[in-house]
């Protein structure tokens, strides 16, 4: 859970640092979007891949 919590933190640390350095004159709001979108998926692709690691740490626990 510590993985995910500094991952999120990161990520709004990026966030802020690509809005600050982001041209005003692009359209922000479809730019912000795909931005977030793409951060949250592959979040979700992480959080996806530690569950597998521990289902299977688990599995190897219970067996030895």
């Amino acid at each position: 859970m510590q993985a995910f919590e500094t991952h999120m933190h990161r990520l709004r640390m990026e966030f802020d640092l690509w809005r600050e350095n982001s041209p005003h004159h692009l359209n922000q709001t479809k730019d912000t979007t795909d931005y977030v979108y793409d951060a949250l998926e592959k979040m979700s692709t992480e959080v996806r891949e530690m569950k597998k690691k521990v289902a299977m740490r688990s599995k190897t626990f219970r067996v030895t």
